[in-house]
């Protein structure tokens, strides 16, 4: 009998399509988004994390100079930061926590072939104001 293959497909073609969707939290977003108002957001959240990326630069820059490789583009919510030799993995990641500076190894970020001593800084996570006094607590227990 085909019964039982109409029903099974019924079954999946049911589950597969038949979803719960909120329909109210649907024309919310749809008004948001055609009253222009994502873009205003993404443009404002925009400018804050700039902010934010610009601020961890020069932070990391006069704490620590040329002890540190920083490519002059961004990209996403975290800093990709080299260091010279003249620290170890140890110290790097001890100074980090010691001074609440979300640092990550970049190792992930590669398949084979991961540079030494590359991480990746979370700087969307810090406010703007207190930037300046993370890197100077990074770098002065990194030097210690």
């Amino acid at each position: 009998s085909l019964i039982p293959l109409f029903e099974h497909a019924w079954h999946v073609t049911y589950h597969t399509f038949h979803t719960h969707l909120p329909f109210l939290e649907q024309l919310a977003l749809t008004e948001f988004i055609d009253g222009g108002h994502l873009e205003k957001h993404i443009r404002k959240v925009g400018q804050v994390y700039f902010a934010r990326w610009r601020a961890m630069v020069q932070a990391l820059q006069k704490e620590l100079g040329s002890s540190t490789r920083v490519p002059k583009e961004g990209g996403g919510l975290s800093l990709y930061i080299g260091f010279g030799s003249e620290f170890s993995d140890q110290q790097i990641r001890k100074a980090a926590k010691s001074a609440k500076l979300p640092l990550v190894g970049a190792d992930e970020c590669y398949a084979e072939g991961t540079p030494e001593l590359n991480y990746l800084i979370s700087f969307a996570s810090i406010d703007e104001d207190s930037i300046k006094a993370v890197v100077a607590d990074f770098a002065t227990a990194l030097k210690s």
